[in-house]
């Protein structure tokens, strides 16, 4: 951009030039010669005469008089003046054409090519020709204006030439204290081309509207580079109908005085961030916005070598894959972001606590590096998938989309190739669409907010605890479900559910599948066990919950029947959870179905449940772990 500036004043400098020179500015001024009276020509002043004759009669004829003569002359203030800024300009290229070459000899800062030099050097060329002009021999050192001209601000040429130098001074005093300059590559356009890419997706496809443009944050580096300042400080900020915010940063600084989001030991600039918060829900525990950030990483290499631990059916001839150290970057990249927020009086309280450390989380969701692999992303799967899916880091490839003509239309255009269907999709998953406003129906990929978190929660990337750690979304998860039927069962198994020992309950996994998904069963800390009730025997009711110390996953027949309340030598698996002493409900929620037992499965939280007497009215949680 600097460049493509520079160049435009230059030429409108070098045309005003041309215009000065074709027509100088020039004043009649008076000089003075000390000439012999045999040279005096034309008409004298009387007193001049006077004195000549006077002399004559003296005998003195080779004496010299002073004639005063007026003619015009181009050694005027406004010349001098534009004498002056064409020799500094060129001056100032010429030690700038010098420090870039003695830079650029260092093979580590070799960044630019000998063609910009030669053409740096070129830009010297005119401004030599002009001031070896003749107008320009004349003129003599300028020494200032003494008044404002009109002359440089109104004559033409001039004028041009006076207020493209106000612009050109600025960047040639910074010239003079640079060593080198940025010149991009094909590689950094690649990666400015992604992040316009993920600016439009956000925009026309998954309904954000721009609200604020950060680019007026942005700051200057010793290369003529803008960057942000610091974190999300110039971030593009988008706004959906729904209520859900993005923003979009392109190299954003995580630096170790971080104040949201720290990097601990060496500074981390990933080239694109995307955050998406979500709108706080009215039945939300906590005061804290859902903050959910993807990290992605531009990369114009693909992976054209491979070493002895890659897997064997990795073709690299016929598949394109990015290069083992971008993937390895990702992982940096989210281990090393933490995030961290200050200790709340409570969970639904905004008055944070002082002197208290603050809490620290991992905010990235995904790092995912761009690279362009040319696939036919409409029929072939994306070779990064299942790690994407398994553990938020993997690649997408990215490529522009070729527009076809129409075959009915030759005026309209059809899309032959999409380069970007793959993010866009993964996109879609995570954050959905916005509900289409002109037709009043919701595009299929649009999800509701208030699930949205969970949905992205519940991903099995997210789920990753450290080893020997549990990882739970809702602390007291909590589970209805109706105790098994009398038939054929130990009265004493019951007796003990209403007497408040029993220690274990059993439950098909087939049955459970049925409603909920198979990681559910790790993070259920309470049973809300229905028994039959006092007063309607056909329906059952909850009035304990059970503690839940651990889960296993057992062959029926590997279950005794002092854990069951009877024999069974089935080998279907069952969930068998381990139960602590129960809590009693000071209300007892009446009302749960009987049969089938799937009906009577609920996932709530402690405090909600406690909040009802109706199952009906029991308020739902983790449905996108519903099947």
């Amino acid at each position: 951009m600097w460049l493509a500036n520079f160049a435009a004043l230059r030429k409108r400098f070098e045309q005003g030039l041309q215009v000065i020179c074709a027509a100088p500015h020039s004043r009649l001024q008076s000089t003075v010669a000390n000439i012999k009276a045999a040279k005096l020509k034309g008409r004298l002043p009387h007193k001049l005469a006077e004195r000549v004759k006077q002399d004559f009669a003296n005998g003195q004829y080779d004496k010299r008089y002073s004639v005063e003569k007026k003619q015009l002359s181009v050694d005027t203030p406004e010349n001098r003046f534009i004498k002056m800024a064409v020799s500094k300009i060129k001056r100032q290229l010429a030690e700038f054409e010098q420090k870039l070459k003695q830079n650029n000899q260092v093979p580590e800062n070799q960044r630019l090519s000998d063609s910009f030099l030669n053409e740096l050097h070129s830009w010297q060329q005119p401004l030599q020709e002009v001031l070896n002009h003749s107008i320009l021999k004349d003129v003599g050192t300028h020494t200032g204006l003494s008044r404002e001209s009109l002359v440089l601000q109104q004559k033409t040429g001039y004028s041009a030439v006076y207020r493209v130098w106000q612009e050109l001074k600025f960047y040639l005093d910074v010239f003079g204290n640079q060593s080198s300059i940025s010149m991009k590559s094909v590689a950094e356009i690649y990666e400015v081309w992604c992040f316009l890419c993920l600016k439009q997706i956000l925009e026309h496809d998954l309904g954000f509207e721009l609200v604020e443009n950060g680019a007026t944050k942005l700051a200057q580096n010793d290369f003529f580079e803008y960057q942000l300042k610091d974190e999300f400080a110039g971030a593009f900020r988008f706004k959906r109908s729904d209520g859900v915010t993005a923003r979009l940063a392109h190299e954003p600084k995580f630096t170790r005085k971080g104040k949201s989001i720290r990097s601990y030991l060496v500074s981390q600039v990933p080239d694109i961030v995307l955050e998406v918060t979500l709108p706080k829900s009215p039945s939300s525990d906590s005061s804290e916005d859902k903050q959910f950030i993807w990290l992605f990483d531009a990369k114009y290499r693909i992976k054209t070598d491979k070493n002895r631990f890659d897997d064997s059916n990795e073709d690299i001839e016929s598949t394109d894959y990015v290069p083992d150290d971008a993937i390895n970057q990702m992982h940096r990249y989210r281990d090393a972001l933490i995030r961290l927020s200050e200790p709340r009086l409570s969970e639904s309280s905004s008055s944070s606590i002082a002197g208290q450390p603050a809490k620290k989380s991992r905010p990235v969701f995904g790092a995912f590096a761009l690279y362009p692999g040319f696939f036919d992303q409409s029929t072939k799967p994306n070779p990064y998938a299942t790690p994407i899916e398994e553990v938020g880091i993997g690649a997408f490839a990215l490529l522009p989309s070729q527009n076809e003509p129409s075959e009915t239309d030759p005026s309209q255009t059809v899309i032959g190739y999409s380069g970007h269907q793959w993010l866009l999709e993964f996109l879609q998953a995570q954050i959905g669409t916005a509900p289409n406003t002109q037709t009043g129906q919701n595009n299929e990929a649009m999800y509701p907010v208030a699930g949205m978190a969970e949905r992205l929660y519940v991903q099995e990337a997210a789920r990753i605890p450290y080893y020997g750690m549990r990882q739970v979304l809702y602390p007291d998860l909590t589970m209805t479900v109706a105790l098994g039927g009398q038939r054929g069962r130990d009265n004493g198994y019951f007796e003990k559910f209403e007497q408040g020992t029993a220690q274990w309950y059993h439950l098909p996994q087939s049955t459970f599948l049925k409603k909920f998904n198979q990681h559910i069963a790790e993070e259920i800390r309470y049973l809300a066990l229905a028994s039959t009730s006092d007063t309607q025997s056909s329906t059952k009711q909850i009035d304990k919950l059970w503690p839940v110390k651990r889960v296993t996953v057992l062959p029926r027949y590997a279950i005794t029947e002092e854990q069951t309340g009877k024999k069974s030598g089935s080998a279907d698996l069952y969930y068998l959870f381990e139960l602590g002493k129960p809590l009693s409900l000071q209300t007892p929620v009446t009302n749960v179905p009987h049969r089938p037992m799937k009906n009577s499965m609920k996932l709530t939280t402690l405090t909600r449940l406690e909040s009802v007497t109706k199952f009906t009215e029991v308020e739902k949680v983790y449905e996108a772990a519903m099947v």
